[in-house]
């Protein structure tokens, strides 16, 4: 049966797109990070050779999953079996990494005191500080979003109707 004769589940290209922004974002994280560690002075980031190497393998594995995220989109488009179990595999990885560090975060928040601590937030309209407490909380909440989504690759891709899908058994009516 030929591909062209299935009809590919909503989900899927809704997850195919959601995956896709995603990648993008790393992309873009990784390339900013590589732009900081050779083209600026960044004080952070001592010019120590074992600390540059670290962030460079740490900046190639980013931008190996990236890759390895865009492979699956296209594979997810055309319903190649192998795309289907690749989502799962990045899902379980997302929710793993996202679950943890959200976690982490919301434990850190409540076991040290970060009253008084505060950072500019670099508005001349609006001067004033951003709390750590509340930022740690803010970014523990897009953590757990994204370990969500993980998680909804994880159940969704396991669905009778998708599996199908992959396997070729669906017609379109």
């Amino acid at each position: 049966m030929s591909r062209q004769g299935i009809d590919r589940p909503a989900g899927v290209s809704i997850a195919a797109f959601v995956l896709s922004i995603m990648a993008c974002l790393g992309l873009l994280l990784a390339l900013l990070s590589i732009g900081a560690l050779f083209l600026t002075h960044n004080p952070i980031i001592p010019k120590i050779p074992a600390v540059r190497i670290f962030f460079v393998c740490f900046d190639l594995l980013t931008l190996a999953v990236v890759v390895w995220c865009f492979w699956t989109v296209t594979g997810l488009f055309q319903l190649k079996p192998w795309a289907r179990f690749s989502i799962m595999a990045i899902g379980a990885m997302d929710l793993c990494f996202f679950a943890i560090q959200s976690v982490g975060l919301v434990v850190i928040r409540s076991k040290y005191d970060f009253s008084g601590l505060t950072i500019p937030n670099g508005s001349t309209t609006h001067p004033g500080q951003i709390e750590i407490s509340s930022l740690l909380l803010a970014v523990a909440a897009i953590d757990g979003v994204l370990a969500l989504i993980g998680l909804w690759w994880l159940v969704y891709f396991n669905t009778r109707q998708v599996r199908l899908a992959f396997a070729g058994e669906m017609r379109q009516v």
